[in-house]
């Protein structure tokens, strides 16, 4: 494979106080060199330098990242969003009081004041509105007053208004004593105007660093005036813009030479090397320890799920709704010779349905959220096992309280009986059962993650462990081909367990007729191939194949969130 050159001959300086734009063509390389110089991206060769040092893990404190996607959870407001980002960034060495005066000057200096109490919003949800999110996505990232401020197409998806709004607002925090380097595409004139400095890109290499202001004297030095009434960016674009080099041979001599011209100009002699001055920092880790991080996010969890009605009210009434059709379906069911099949067939529906319809939205939470945490983890924000942990511990009430809806309503109308101490065994049961589909579900979805395709592959993935569940055929008669599916299946556990707590404190069966099914609950048991174990072992086994599923899971998002 032809290796290919993004960058070539870059070099160039940013100044505090002064805002920086890149510009170019698309993929001239724009983001790429952001990339680079903020240290995000690898395989470069040449050196960046703070201060005339390398970047390190301390010096990249001194820098915050703003990318081009505003990502917020939409059920926090303005300020709960940036009171949780000041507690990961700043809880360490600041105390309450300190960094929530901290959020209040950032939402102050950014003009975020008047919307603070108001849902930040998305898709779903009504909330602030575009300009708002790109300013708060600064201030997310000027909380603990960095030196230095990267911003991938702050403007984009903005009108103009707006977008002009946004780049002032970026020159006065590069006013205010930081060095601000931003990508834009192709801004009106309005917003070209307000730029400090310009650094142009044609095909990975520079054409021009210096003043915006006299960017048009330097072109038109070079024999390509700008016209009046034109935008300076619009008529820099039409200049490095080649559509098809293979038949624009002179749009390929031009854009060559401008770099020739552009090098030749250099007062400085040409370097692999980008600079950025900057002032002392002090450069000590802020962020919280694992504890409190696990602590700030389960609260973020807890309130964002809180917040959300539909998430909140659904699952309770789709339990309860199931819970009483089942429970009319099989209601009292008397124990004899037809009520052993009416019996093991309501057992096997309540875990299946438990697990299928436990798992299903779940598939979908972390490619839901993947992008979010993705950029909260490289920031810095946490450790990885600090966010999984925190998921798991705010999802858990949910995994005990909507197992009891579910069966206590079925548990009376079916006539389950035999006393307090089988209840709650089968209510134990229930819930090991749901808390284990949660496991299988954060499995799928971590080595999924794709919102369009982890609920397909879960529900494949179901299929066979409800096919060698125990009921649809007998343990002893499944393929040997097939018979490791039954050792890995929730189903399988779950079913056994429950049919075991229920048909041991049966003694007897009525049976009227010399052909019975069976006489006692042993008896039940014994011809569905179920007296290997006892039921504490496949309560033990659901335990070790949730773990199992949720280790698998953290190693999965681990991996592939090291790999972006």
């Amino acid at each position: 494979m032809e290796e290919k050159i993004i960058l070539n001959n870059v070099s160039g300086s940013a100044k505090p106080g002064e805002l920086l734009v890149i510009m170019g063509p698309s993929g001239a390389g724009k983001s790429s060199l952001l990339d680079c110089i903020s240290g995000r991206k690898s395989g470069v060769d040449g050196d960046i330098l703070v201060n005339g040092q390398p970047w390190t893990k301390a010096t990249k404190r001194m820098a915050s990242y703003v990318m081009q996607d505003d990502l917020f959870y939409e059920t926090l407001t303005v300020k709960e969003h940036l009171a949780f980002q000041a507690k990961l960034r700043m809880g360490k060495t600041f105390t309450r009081e300190q960094y929530m005066c901290r959020v209040d000057e950032v939402m102050e200096e950014l003009g975020l004041m008047k919307c603070r109490d108001t849902f930040i919003g998305g898709e779903s949800l009504r909330g602030i509105s575009g300009g708002e999110r790109k300013r708060l996505s600064f201030a997310t990232e000027i909380l603990t007053n960095p030196s230095i401020l990267f911003a991938d197409e702050p403007t984009s998806g903005l009108d103009s208004f707006m977008a002009e709004t946004v780049i002032k607002q970026l020159q006065q925090i590069a006013r205010d004593g930081r060095t601000v380097l931003a990508t834009i595409h192709q801004p009106s004139s309005e917003v070209f105007a307000i730029f400090d400095q310009l650094y142009l890109l044609s095909d990975g290499s520079p054409v021009y660093q210096g003043k915006a202001s006299e960017s048009v004297d330097y072109f038109a030095s070079l024999g390509y005036p700008c016209p009046p009434q034109i935008n300076p960016s619009d008529y820099f674009m039409r200049q490095l813009v080649v559509i098809d080099k293979a038949t624009d041979e002179a749009g390929v001599a031009r854009v060559e030479s401008l770099k020739e011209e552009w090098q030749k100009h250099q007062k400085m002699p040409r370097s692999d090397s980008v600079s950025i001055v900057q002032g002392d920092q002090h450069l000590e880790n802020t962020r919280v320890n694992l504890l409190t991080q696990v602590s700030v996010l389960a609260q973020r969890n807890i309130l964002r799920f809180l917040r959300d009605g539909f998430a909140l009210r659904v699952p309770f009434i789709q339990n309860l709704f199931l819970s009483v059709i089942v429970g009319l379906i099989y209601l009292q069911l008397d124990l004899d010779q037809k009520g052993i099949q009416n019996f093991t067939g309501a057992f096997f529906f309540m875990v299946t349905n438990q697990i299928v319809v436990t798992a299903n939205p779940v598939f979908v939470s972390v490619p839901m959220e993947l992008a979010l945490i993705s950029r909260e983890y490289k920031a810095g924000l946490y450790h990885l096992f600090s966010w999984f942990l925190s998921k798991n511990v705010s999802e858990l009430p949910m995994q005990i309280i909507l197992p009891i809806v579910f069966f206590v309503p079925i548990y009376f109308l079916i006539g389950i009986g035999h006393g307090f101490e089988v209840f709650i065994y089968l209510q134990i049961v229930m819930i090991l059962i749901n808390s284990t589909a949660i496991g299988l579900a954060y499995m799928v979805s971590c080595l999924v993650p794709r919102v369009d395709i982890a609920p397909l592959i879960g529900m494949v993935l179901i299929m066979p462990f409800m096919l060698f569940g125990g009921l649809l055929i007998n343990s002893d008669d499944c393929p040997d081909y097939f018979v490791w599916i039954q050792y890995i299946s929730p189903v399988k556990y779950g079913y056994e367990a429950v049919m075991k707590i229920f048909w041991n404190a049966v003694p007897v069966i009525a049976c009227s007729s010399a052909n019975c099914t069976a006489r006692t609950g042993v008896e039940v048991l014994e011809s569905y191939s179920m007296t290997s174990r006892s039921a504490l072992g496949d309560a033990l086994l659901l335990v070790l194949l949730n773990v199992a599923f949720r280790v698998i899971a953290f190693i999965s998002i681990s991996f592939q969130l090291r790999q972006k």
